[in-house]
């Protein structure tokens, strides 16, 4: 652990995580972000021996020698250049990475962590676990993110995505639930809860009724959010240019905002001190519908109300 290298300080996108994982490189891509913090400590010239290149391949996927050969011409012409006569090998700057792997991600905040943090997992599947739990954690607990949207970002199976989820250290997983109607009464809660499973019956089994406070709410289970908590963010000023760029060139074909704006869906109504989010949708096509239809429920109530009364009394 004497190791300089150890504690510095290397910065992870989660834009470059996702298109070089679409290009099957996500590995060397680890490599190449921990050689660009090693070049920066020292000359800041790029050259490396190639001797060189395959410890840093070692330590950070913790594989065998033949297997880092593999890994380092798989990342000739992506991530550094062909070994010259003296086994000299150049790594590329990181608009040139860009430009290599563009993205097709919105903007989001870097990570920023030790290389520590990298060497310490223990094999080349850790280290594509570790750096996907990434992109699916890149938002935070603000925003909920669909598997489906997770399986875009990354070009990867479902299956895959839920073994992300599943066996992260590094993520927290938030439920979202959109409340749609809160009722005092626990039947007509129920009697609603059945109306619009009929209406949506192809998403029936995400409607169910929770407790909250002294309310029951009828909910519509939300994908879930996700975030890295133990690593800190760098500030999106701070992006290098090279991304800025892209941002330019590609924000109109970015996917609006569905949450926290007004006007396009749903605003979060509840966050603190609870296990959810709860959230509330400005555009409820179930809010007008009534559990029960006018003037028959009142009746139903008093007579279930009335039977019980005197059920107890004869009981008494």
């Amino acid at each position: 652990m004497n190791n300089p290298v150890y504690k510095l300080r290397v910065d992870m996108y989660p834009e470059l995580v996702a298109s070089t994982n679409k290009a099957k490189q996500l590995n060397n891509y680890a490599v190449w972000s921990i050689l660009k913090v090693i070049d920066a400590h020292k000359s800041g010239s790029g050259k490396f021996q190639l001797q060189s290149v395959h410890r840093v391949i070692c330590s950070t996927l913790h594989c065998n020698p033949n297997y880092a050969y593999s890994i380092f011409n798989k990342g000739i012409g992506k991530f550094w250049s062909k070994p010259n006569s003296e086994k000299t090998v150049y790594i590329f700057s990181l608009e040139k990475v860009v430009k290599n792997f563009p993205f097709d991600l919105a903007k989001t905040f870097p990570f920023q962590m030790k290389v520590n943090d990298l060497w310490r997992l223990e094999t080349p599947g850790e280290v594509r676990l570790f750096l996907h739990s990434l992109v699916v954690g890149r938002y935070g607990p603000v925003k909920p993110v669909s598997k489906q949207s997770l399986m875009d970002n990354l070009g990867v199976s479902l299956s895959t995505v839920k073994r992300v989820i599943a066996n992260s250290d590094t993520l927290t997983v938030k439920k979202n639930y959109c409340c749609i109607k809160t009722y005092k009464n626990l039947s007509y809660a129920n009697k609603y809860l059945e109306k619009i499973r009929l209406l949506d019956p192809e998403n029936k089994l995400l409607y169910k009724i929770i407790k909250d406070n002294e309310s029951y709410a009828v909910i519509k289970q939300m994908p879930n959010s996700y975030s890295v908590d133990d690593y800190s963010r760098v500030k999106m000023s701070k992006r290098p240019k090279a991304f800025r760029n892209i941002d330019a060139n590609n924000k109109d074909t970015f996917e609006k905002k569905k949450y926290n704006t007004r006007g396009q869906g749903f605003v979060k109504s509840k966050t603190e001190g609870s296990e959810y989010f709860l959230w509330q949708n400005t555009q409820n096509e179930y809010q007008s519908i009534e559990p029960f239809e006018s003037g028959k429920n009142k009746t139903r109530i008093r007579d279930e109300s009335k039977f019980w009364l005197m059920k107890k009394n004869e009981q008494e």
